[in-house]
């Protein structure tokens, strides 16, 4: 997923990527970037916790983030915090 969302992305965009909610947390308190986009199922942090985490911080609290469904389209229960907004990245193939 994290290759499509590249390939699609970087013509446009800098991309800065992460592996896994935790050093997600950490590049996004050190390098500030505009949007997020993160997949769901992570291990160690899930991107509903590192959602949750982002926006509780001063530093992080303003920048928008996009949590992606497992491969399979499934978003497990959990509902994101205020400021996480949910994509299915099929919908960008219709495009």
């Amino acid at each position: 997923m994290r290759k499509y969302m590249r390939s699609y992305l970087q013509e446009h965009y800098q991309i800065i990527e992460a592996v896994g909610g935790v050093e997600g947390v950490e590049r996004a308190v050190a390098e500030v970037p505009d949007l997020i986009v993160s997949d769901v199922m992570m291990p160690k942090l899930d991107g509903f916790a590192m959602c949750e985490k982002l926006k509780s911080d001063q530093r992080t609290s303003h920048i928008p983030v996009i949590l992606l469904p497992d491969v399979v389209g499934r978003m497990p229960g959990r509902r994101p915090a205020m400021g996480c907004h949910r994509l299915h990245p099929q919908r960008l193939r219709q495009q």
